[in-house]
């Protein structure tokens, strides 16, 4: 069966449409609009969709302004990584060419998945314009730079916030004081799936761990019983450890097996991933973990679905290889 519909426009329709942005403070197109909230600009829009195994698939992405005359700086790039350690939904991405830092996330959309990954989409939309009004403060104090703030090219500046921009405290922290809604059942689904992308899966009642291939498919343990490095990513999932913005949820890490703690590096995996085409959402940040590089993704309680985790699996394993690839094209294996 061939899936043939450029769901692009449809996405973006939901999100102006669901968030109620008003055309005062906003631009629009078929494929794209850039709103103001408050001070600084978000952008969405749809890629032209591509034909992948017989399905069209359609690159959608939210950008939001946060910083810029940011220098480039080692600072800059540290301050980034322990930041998106802090991650929920979006990146945050420093631009060395322009100075700029911002948020930026991406999904890959297609009538099979649209029913679900459109929702997560919309509400990583949502929530980093939040978090860019919030967070551009703070950022100032830890880096050099000043807010990313521009005006309406038509109604001018605003002055007074969107009601959306409170989207963390209305509603999202709120879902998140109850208990998480991802259990065990959650995690025991992922040992079941057939194909199953992980060459090891052990789920509990509060998580989940996997290994997916990196450079080779050996699991860990048969790696350490020969003596040699670890060839497989380790994924974990848990629903015990809260977000100090929005509550609890489903924390998810994908530590990859490289000897490195440079924060550019991480940076720079952010920036491809939001730039280039294929490979997987980019929903969640590549970051500098006390184990090294790591991505990671907090999803809030407000999103979950049985079949979430278990339909993003695929995902990570395909963030595994990628992250490999790229690993090799910068010297790092």
């Amino acid at each position: 069966m061939e899936y043939d519909t450029d769901v692009g426009p449809e996405m973006i329709n939901k999100a102006f449409e669901t968030n109620q942005i008003d055309d005062e403070w906003s631009i629009r197109s078929d494929r794209e609009f850039t709103w103001w909230g408050y001070e600084q600009a978000q952008r969405l829009w749809a890629a032209p969709p591509i034909r992948s195994q017989g399905v069209t698939v359609t690159k959608v992405h939210a950008r939001t302004d946060v910083l810029r005359d940011v220098p480039d700086t080692d600072k800059t790039y540290q301050m980034l990584a322990v930041s998106n350690m802090m991650a929920t939904l979006s990146p945050l991405i420093f631009d060395p060419d322009t100075g700029k830092v911002y948020y930026h996330s991406t999904a890959y959309l297609h009538e099979q998945n649209y029913w679900l990954v459109s929702d997560i989409f919309m509400l990583a939309a949502s929530m980093q314009a939040a978090d860019a009004f919030l967070a551009a403060t703070f950022l100032t104090a830890e880096v050099d730079g000043e807010v990313d703030a521009t005006a309406h090219p038509q109604s001018g500046e605003r002055f007074e916030p969107d009601d959306m921009l409170n989207l963390l405290d209305a509603v999202v922290a709120p879902a998140g004081a109850e208990p998480s809604p991802f259990t065990s059942d959650d995690f025991a689904m992922l040992e079941d799936l057939d194909p199953n992308p992980s060459v090891h899966t052990n789920a509990g009642e509060n998580g989940v761990t996997a290994e997916f291939p990196f450079s080779g498919g050996d699991p860990v343990m048969k790696s350490f019983d020969g003596g040699q490095p670890p060839q497989t990513a380790l994924f974990q999932a848990f629903n015990n450890q809260p977000h100090p913005e929005v509550g609890n949820g489903c924390l998810v890490l994908l530590h990859v097996p490289l000897s490195t703690e440079d924060p550019v590096v991480a940076n720079k995996l952010n920036r491809l991933e939001a730039e280039t085409e294929g490979g997987n959402h980019l929903l969640g940040a590549w970051a500098i973990g006390p184990r090294g590089l790591v991505f990671t993704t907090f999803y809030p309680a407000m999103i979950h679905h049985p079949a979430l985790l278990a339909g993003l699996l695929m995902g990570y394993s395909i963030r595994s290889m990628s992250a490999h690839r790229t690993a090799e094209q910068l010297g790092l294996t």
